[in-house]
C-alpha cells in the first residue's frame, strides 16, 4: 500500500442501496434460482455458475444481455431498471455544481447510461473507455464535468487528481481492478479527501462484492457461495 508513503488524505467510502423494481427483482430471481429468465425480447441464460455471477451483477446494474429463444446466440442488450441511474443523478445534485465528479462502470450499458445522464443533467461530458479516450495524461475538467470511466480502461496511468467525488456505479470481480481505477483520484497530487460513493442494489450480491475488494478476499468465491446483502 503507497497510501502511506504518499502521505494522502483519507477516502472516505459510502454505500447508497437502491431498491431494483418489480422487473429486475424477477429476473434477478429466476436467474439466481434457476441459472434461466424470459425478458419481452427474448432470454437471459447464465450457462454455468461463473457466468451466472456476471449476469447478476449486469441485472443489479439494470440491463441484461438477452439471447434468442431458438439460436442460443446474444442479439442485444435490454435495459431492465434505472434505479443505479436516478442514484447516480441524486448523488451528482448533492455536489457543488462547478465540482466535477467521475462516475466508474463496468458494463458498456451504463457507461452509455451515464452519458444520458450527463446530457439531461446538461452537465460537460467526458469519457474513458474501449470507444472513447477524452483523458491522455491529466484530466483537466470543466466546472462540474462528469468523466465516466469503464472500470477496464481505468486501469492505465492518467491523473484524475482534479476530482475528489467518485461514484461507483458498477464494478467487477477483481481487487486489482478496483484498486487501479480507484487510484486514478486517490494517487500523488490529490489535495482533498477522495469520496467514494458505491451503488448497490439492495437483496443482490453487489454489497458484497464490494465489501470483499474492500477487504481484497476472494470475490467469486464469496459470491458463489451465496453472500448477498439485504
Amino acid at each position: 500500500d503507497k497510501r502511506p508513503c504518499l502521505d494522502l488524505p483519507p477516502v472516505v467510502p459510502s454505500f447508497i442501496p437502491v431498491d431494483l423494481g418489480p422487473e429486475a427483482r424477477r429476473v434477478y430471481k429466476e436467474v439466481n434460482d434457476h441459472f434461466v429468465s424470459e425478458v419481452k425480447s427474448g432470454v437471459v441464460n447464465a450457462s454455468n455458475a461463473l457466468v451466472k455471477v456476471t449476469r447478476l451483477l449486469q441485472i443489479a446494474s439494470g440491463h441484461v444481455g438477452v439471447e434468442d429463444a431458438d439460436t442460443g446466440k446474444q442479439r442485444w442488450v435490454e435495459q431492465i431498471d434505472d434505479s443505479k441511474t436516478k442514484a447516480c443523478r441524486d448523488i451528482i445534485e448533492s455536489i457543488p455544481p462547478d465540482e466535477p465528479v467521475g462516475v466508474i462502470c463496468r458494463f458498456v450499458p451504463n457507461v452509455l447510461q451515464v452519458e444520458a445522464l450527463a446530457r439531461h443533467m446538461s452537465r460537460p461530458y467526458a469519457e474513458v473507455s474501449g470507444r472513447r479516450h477524452d483523458v491522455r495524461a491529466v484530466w483537466k475538467p470543466e466546472p462540474g464535468e462528469i468523466l465516466c470511466i469503464s472500470q477496464m480502461a481505468g486501469q492505465t496511468g492518467f491523473d484524475c487528481t482534479a476530482c475528489c467525488n467518485v461514484i461507483v456505479y458498477s464494478c467487477d470481480a477483481v481487487p486489482g481492478n478496483y484498486e487501479q481505477v480507484i487510484g486514478r483520484f486517490d494517487r500523488a497530487g490529490q489535495q482533498r479527501s477522495v469520496s467514494v460513493s458505491h451503488l448497490y442494489a439492495r437483496g443482490t450480491k453487489d454489497l458484497g462484492v464490494y465489501r470483499s475488494l474492500e477487504s481484497k478476499q476472494g470475490v467469486i468465491s464469496q459470491v458463489l457461495s451465496g453472500g448477498s446483502a439485504g
